[in-house]
């Protein structure tokens, strides 16, 4: 999945080359790994918003850094507790 920075967005490209764009919302860490926080930007302002982690790695053949999925139940849960802690009263979360 490659992927392009613009300010706060973010175009990552599927496996089939379609452009998705999404909002930066933060970057944590966790464990000595850092991760970000990106929603869909066509669900910023929805009731619907999600926001997903991804895993910031260096590609070891160019050394750029590139997103990975973050695929453990666990880790996504605890940094999605770390989010809501971080911007409680900038969001309104569900559930």
């Amino acid at each position: 999945m490659a992927e392009q920075y613009n300010d706060d967005v973010i175009i990552l490209y599927d496996e089939d080359g379609n452009d998705i764009r999404f909002r930066f919302l933060d970057e944590l860490e966790q464990n000595g790994e850092r991760y970000v926080a990106l929603c869909p930007e066509d669900e910023m302002d929805t009731d619907a918003a999600e926001v997903l982690f991804f895993q910031i790695q260096t590609d070891k053949e160019t050394g750029d850094e590139i997103l990975a999925v973050v695929e453990s139940p666990k880790l996504l849960d605890k940094l999605f507790v770390r989010f809501k802690e971080l911007h409680e009263d900038e969001f309104t979360f569900r559930g």
